[in-house]
């Protein structure tokens, strides 16, 4: 930044006890090999792919655009080339039967949904009506989140030009065309050298299909889904990291957004060793209702870092009545939720008293079987850690084996219960270890973190 005005950091930087797992872990799924096997066929795309080739071979990629019109077959798969960068307005839609991985060397193929970068002079203009506050041209979807230098910062989405008043505040009107930040340094474009600005709505849409494998693909600044999810069967997501995402806005002012998120009717699923990184809602998600039964079934969510997310892990089905949806045979495991509610998401967020590393919204379900939370780590959060019905409230839920840690929180949650209605806040050890043992029946680990 050319001057020492401020923008609002992305996250709060907190003490925490895993904190060397994570690293672990970060590396460990940053390396994870390319593992899509023998297939009918395999395109190639490259961001420096050209049209006129076939996309058989490494050697004659397509671009990514071209993917977006091949009529792929049950059987094909698609590699994205590491180290490749593709900007895109609209989620590329998956086809069914079909394994989407990378190949080559190098980084993890991104996909990203800002369709530039933004730190170009030439691109602002300083509003004639307005002191402080410069436009850009803008047509496109809202702008659900922005970051400057490198995601240090990040901008405070308001919903009127006259809300505007701080470093980093911004409007997007879509109506017009023209996006308006409020910044007191000069010229955006000359005083930072990265900005991003999340327009596309999903960066991967995948209802309705069944049996598709995600792999080793980084998916950044979605402003509602990394991956979009729903009706399916047989869905694998593996070494994927998901980070910026979010931001939208749900009847008028309530904004939400999630990393991967399976709607209503799921089965035979897995995420494993993925990465998720400052989301607005919830990193990892089952849940939905309608007119329809909902259930869950056969899902494994296993060996992923979940970050600086408001929400790490949300569930919840059907309309609140417990009896018209099904959730069996889950297992969330070996994960670790650490810094929730400290990312953008949970600094901004008004609805703040929602946030939690494990979020069930104290629904009881009739029909849950072989529910089952063991050895992950819970990594402090700012307000609660649990919100969620306990094994003795919800019948076919078990938890044991995890390892839980908590610091006090902020003040600026207004609720700081261990457990959202136990009642014993986040005072200290003995507390701590009080409220823990409500929810997990064997924990491995309860520290209090100073």
């Amino acid at each position: 930044m050319c001057c020492e005005a401020k923008f609002p950091d992305s996250y709060i930087s907190v003490v925490s006890g895993a904190a060397d797992k994570a690293q672990m872990a970060r590396q460990t799924i940053a390396s994870l090999p390319d593992r899509i096997g023998k297939r009918a066929r395999i395109y190639y795309i490259s961001e420096n792919g050209n049209d006129d080739n076939d996309g058989l071979s490494a050697e004659k990629p397509l671009t990514f655009e071209r993917l977006c019109t091949l009529h792929l077959r049950s059987g094909d798969a698609v590699l994205l080339k590491r180290g490749s960068v593709f900007r895109v307005s609209d989620a590329l839609y998956l086809s069914g039967g079909v394994h989407y991985g990378a190949y080559g060397t190098g980084n993890k193929p991104q996909i990203i949904g800002s369709l530039r970068n933004y730190a170009d002079s030439r691109l602002w203009e300083k509003s004639s009506a307005y002191e402080d506050i410069w436009t850009l041209t803008l047509a496109t979807h809202i702008a659900g989140v922005v970051t400057f230098e490198n995601d240090r910062y990040i901008g405070v989405r308001k919903y009127k030009i006259t809300e505007l008043c701080s470093n980093g505040d911004y409007f997007h009107d879509t109506v017009s065309g023209v996006f308006y930040l409020y910044t007191t340094l000069g010229n955006p474009g000359e005083c930072f050298s990265d900005i991003e600005i999340g327009t596309a709505d999903d960066l991967i849409f995948a209802q309705n299909v069944n049996d598709i494998r995600i792999e080793n693909i980084t998916l950044k600044y979605a402003s509602v889904f990394g991956i979009n999810l729903g009706n399916n069967r047989g869905v694998e997501i593996c070494g994927c990291e998901l980070s910026y995402i979010g931001g939208h806005t749900f009847k008028k002012e309530i904004r939400y957004g999630n990393g991967i998120q399976f709607w209503l009717r799921c089965e035979n699923i897995s995420v494993t060793d993925c990465f998720f990184l400052q989301i607005y809602d919830a990193a990892l998600t089952f849940q939905g209702s309608g007119k329809e039964e909902a259930y869950f079934e056969n899902i494994l969510f296993c060996r992923n870092l979940i970050e600086y997310c408001s929400m790490n892990f949300e569930y919840w089905a059907g309309n609140g009545s417990g009896t018209d949806c099904r959730i069996q045979n889950i297992l969330f495991s070996e994960n670790i939720l650490r810094c929730g509610g400290y990312g953008w998401g949970g600094i901004q967020r008004p609805d703040s008293g929602n946030q939690a590393l494990l979020l069930g919204w104290n629904r009881h379900y009739e029909n849950c079987k072989n529910f089952v939370m063991a050895n992950n780590r819970c990594d402090c959060s700012e307000g609660n850690l649990i919100f969620a019905e306990s094994p003795s409230q919800q019948h076919g839920l078990a938890v044991f084996g995890n390892s839980y840690y908590q610091r006090k929180p902020t003040g600026k949650n207004p609720f700081t219960e261990i457990i959202r209605k136990s009642g014993i806040a986040a005072d200290g050890q003995k507390e701590l270890e009080q409220a823990i043992r409500l929810f997990d029946s064997a924990p491995k680990m309860i520290s209090w973190v100073e």
